[in-house]
């Protein structure tokens, strides 16, 4: 009996005649890691909602061969998420990248905030990215997720508010006394359309100063309570999404 696998169709794959050939490291994925055979069902995924259910036809540890047997589109996650994250220290932002691939967030925006603690070189910021990106695809494929999120350049705080449109349903992952549940803030601002993006906002581990925080309020930011504990930054991030999902789906439906 075959086996199934799922494999990311890297960009600048493409198919012709119902084929494709995935690149190097995914051919290794599959070839040494899985030990995929001949005839195993794979399906690929491009990160942008293409699905397609392929057979095996030629197993190289460089160079895989697929031959599409159907495909399906999804439709990407309403409203789209963005995850902007105050950098922790440590590895910490690996698993939140992790999570956010898992959970369907469209962006991912690592923040340098006045208390983001680690390295500003260029270099090595720009490696963790591409560390993060990898990660994104690992957890795309666990989970079944058919949307990469995007990991975007890192940003300064300020730098980053100011980019932001007026058309996005901005929350604050909040410590402050008089921050709201969410769900409050939903019922206090009905709007007729549903916003097309919500920023989640989540802030390093000495939390934000209160300047940063009089700033994000300044931009639109609403500040949510996410339950009486302080939570540590990875914890913080998948609680506020899990909620801001649900409570939009509610809020929508």
């Amino acid at each position: 009996m075959s086996r199934k696998h799922r494999s990311f169709l890297a960009p600048g794959r493409h198919w012709q005649d119902g084929r494709v050939t995935l690149d190097e490291r995914e051919s290794h994925h599959l070839a040494k890691v899985l030990r995929a055979r001949e005839g195993d069902e794979v399906e690929t995924f491009d990160g942008q909602g293409e699905i397609h259910r392929c057979r095996l036809i030629r197993i190289d540890p460089r160079r895989v061969e697929l031959q599409s047997t159907g495909a399906v589109t999804s439709a990407p996650l309403r409203p789209a998420f963005v995850l902007a994250v105050a950098v922790p220290k440590g590895k910490k932002m690996d698993e939140i990248v992790r999570q956010a691939g898992e959970m369907g967030a469209s962006r991912v925006v690592p923040l340098l905030t006045d208390r983001t603690e680690g390295s500003t070189d260029p270099k090595r910021l720009e490696a963790k990215r591409e560390k993060w990106r990898t990660g994104a695809i690992e957890a795309c494929k666990q989970s079944g997720n058919a949307f990469l999120p995007e990991i975007e350049p890192f940003r300064a705080f300020p730098d980053w508010l100011a980019s932001l449109s007026g058309e996005t349903f901005n929350i604050l992952a909040s410590l402050e006394p008089d921050a709201l549940s969410l769900r409050q803030w939903l019922d206090k601002n009905k709007a007729e359309e549903t916003p097309d993006e919500v920023a989640l906002l989540v802030g390093p581990e000495g939390d934000f100063t209160p300047e940063e925080y009089a700033s994000a309020r300044a931009k639109g930011f609403l500040p949510c309570n996410f339950g009486a504990n302080v939570l540590r930054v990875d914890t913080a991030v998948v609680c506020a999404f899990a909620v801001a999902k649900e409570e939009f789906r509610a809020y929508l439906a």
